[in-house]
């Protein structure tokens, strides 16, 4: 029975927004070893969940994929795949996400499974040199003893390069616009900034979200009675570039985890890695890993 609530809580604390909305998806190895402050950076395919709007400043084709581990908690796992592709002026992506959990039950030991997939559709495009703007569109089913008919929201991005040398970068992310119970809505301002030196490069990034129902820095009354609480997040990366091979160090902090990480790419394959500790006695540690695939790089 005891393994049974247990499982049943890691599921509800990150992968069932329906019950519990305190949950902070972090999806990818990489935007998770830096703190889940991606919003300004949010440059693959991975920008389909993070911001829509970095899409507009793709380039290449690309596709991701990343699994989630718990140390303590086998019996729950997050997957997420994501692929974009360039259309001249902006891009499309597409992403799916699975969270899901299997329970033993019963004396006969039988299970179940909950779970809850999303579906994303999303564009961006370029508005001149330093702005972009980006939409996604996201379809939510949950599927569990009690099924629900699932939930339609949308995500709006913005990301603007407000100085010359297009170092520094800010988002600006409304998600799960008109969304209600599966898909409760946030907002979020994240800034990086990149500095160079030759083909070393050392990125900073931060961001802070509202969300509803949670403990954070401050909280506000808003009109429809909900309270609002700020999330912050920020971290680190260090990366090395070589002909065909790089590597790159990162580690980043947010309100709930510390994190740190390690990516390798050659060619047009990278593999990323981040270990997330919980700050809060919860659902435990946990790993994730990351594989993308640039094509034409």
């Amino acid at each position: 029975m005891y393994k049974i609530l247990t499982v049943a809580v890691a599921f509800l604390t990150v992968a069932g927004p329906a019950a519990a909305q305190n949950a902070d998806l972090v999806l990818g190895a990489r935007p998770a070893g830096l703190g889940g402050a991606f919003e300004a950076i949010a440059d693959g395919a991975d920008a389909v969940y993070w911001n829509p709007a970095g899409l507009g400043r793709l380039d290449h084709r690309e596709v991701s994929v990343m699994h989630w581990l718990f140390s303590d908690v086998s019996q729950v796992m997050v997957d997420h795949a994501a692929f974009a592709q360039p259309l001249g002026s902006g891009a499309i992506g597409l992403s799916w996400i699975r969270q899901g959990a299997e329970l033993e039950q019963g004396i006969d030991r039988s299970t179940s499974t909950m779970a809850v997939n999303s579906f994303l559709v999303a564009f961006g495009m370029p508005l001149g040199e330093r702005v972009a703007l980006g939409v996604t569109l996201n379809r939510t089913i949950v599927t569990s003893i009690a099924p629900t008919n699932g939930e339609l929201a949308f995500d709006g991005g913005l990301m603007i390069k407000p100085l010359l040398d297009q170092n520094w970068t800010i988002g600006v992310v409304a998600k799960n616009v008109g969304g209600e119970q599966v898909l409760p809505p946030y907002y979020a301002l994240g800034t990086a900034y990149r500095f160079q030196w030759e083909t070393r490069h050392l990125l900073l990034t931060a961001s802070m979200h509202t969300q509803e129902n949670d403990q954070g820095i401050k909280v506000l009354s808003v009109a429809n009675g909900q309270d609002l609480s700020f999330k912050y997040g920020g971290g680190l990366e260090f990366s090395q570039s070589f002909d065909d091979f790089a590597f790159a160090l990162r580690g980043g902090i947010n309100a709930r985890t510390y994190a740190a990480g390690l990516g390798l790419s050659w060619r047009m394959v990278a593999v990323d890695y981040a270990f997330v500790m919980m700050r809060e006695d919860t659902i435990g540690d946990s790993h994730k890993f990351g594989l993308t695939y640039v094509f034409g790089r």
